[in-house]
């Protein structure tokens, strides 16, 4: 796993998900589930349209830490960092980093 690369996703609101296209990785209409929604939510300021840079290491400007707490479903479960929020991001996480990186750093920002 390559700790200095970043990754940038367009989320858009679908209902009550975000949700986003990656055509490069044939990935069409993906969506937040279990917890995820509610964590992006903190930090979207009511925007339905945001872009997220991530990376599994901090990087300057990033305002969301995630903390692995176990491997699950394929995927992993995350604590936002400070809070007792709990989300989990489904196997399309291992399309970019593999394994599960025991931290994921974000930087939210509204378009």
């Amino acid at each position: 796993m390559t700790k200095n690369f970043l990754y940038k996703l367009t989320l858009r609101r679908s209902g009550s998900v975000w949700i986003f296209d990656d055509p490069s990785r044939g990935i069409v209409n993906e969506p937040f589930v279990a917890g995820m929604p509610e964590i992006i939510d903190e930090f979207a300021g009511g925007s339905g349209l945001i872009d997220v840079l991530f990376a599994p290491a901090k990087f300057p400007g990033a305002n969301m830490h995630l903390i692995k707490l176990e491997d699950d479903c394929g995927g992993a479960t995350y604590r936002l960092d400070g809070t007792d929020m709990t989300g989990w991001l489904c196997p399309v996480l291992l399309q970019y980093m593999s394994p599960a990186p025991e931290d994921i750093y974000t930087q939210v920002m509204q378009i």
